[in-house]
Order: C-alpha cells, then sequence, then structure tokens
C-alpha cells in the first residue's frame, strides 16, 4: 500500500511538472508585471506558475489556524477521554456495596 502511494505521488508530481513545462514552452511571449519594488519581465507561463504558487501558498496558509484549532481540541477530547478511562476503571476495581 505505501509503494502504491509512493508511485502516486510520483505519478501525480511528474504531471504536475510536465504541465508546467508545457505551459511554460506554450506561452513564451514576455509581460511587464509592474510591483511595488519592481519591475520584472518574465514570460507569460512563468507568470502564471508564480501567481499559482502564490495562491497555493495562501491557501495553505490559510487553512493552518482551523487545522490548529481542531489538533488542539482532538488533543483536549483524547485527554478527556483518558481521565474519563481511568476513573471507569478505578470504580470498576472498588468493591461491590450492597444496596439495604
Amino acid at each position: 500500500m505505501k509503494l502504491f502511494r509512493k508511485l502516486l505521488l510520483l505519478l501525480l508530481f511528474v504531471i504536475v511538472l510536465w504541465i508546467s513545462a508545457s505551459l511554460i514552452w506554450l506561452n513564451p511571449e514576455q509581460v511587464e508585471l509592474n510591483l511595488l519594488f519592481a519591475t520584472v519581465k518574465p514570460k507569460l507561463g512563468e507568470a502564471l506558475l508564480g501567481s499559482l504558487a502564490i495562491g497555493m501558498l495562501i491557501g495553505i496558509t490559510s487553512m493552518f489556524l482551523p487545522w490548529a484549532k481542531r489538533a488542539n481540541k482532538a488533543r483536549k477530547l483524547g485527554k478527556n477521554l483518558r481521565s474519563k478511562e481511568m476513573e471507569v476503571e478505578n470504580l470498576r476495581k472498588l468493591p461491590m456495596q450492597e444496596i439495604e
């Protein structure tokens, strides 16, 4: 299963690399990008891939806070569960008392 996953990831990487290379190769026109601090003239394909990479980075970064909150909540719930399980174990060890 691990080998299949590794091969699938390798295949996905090769496909993305091939699409990126063909995007740059099919769009050789130079474009002018006026940034706040500089002006650069990359190829159109490079500009598209750069904007895609920046968008992915922003998306991943924006998902970090909800992920961290969820992980923290899961950790607290696990800790609470372990304490409740220990409490149940301790109650099971107590001798039974008769009700009169």
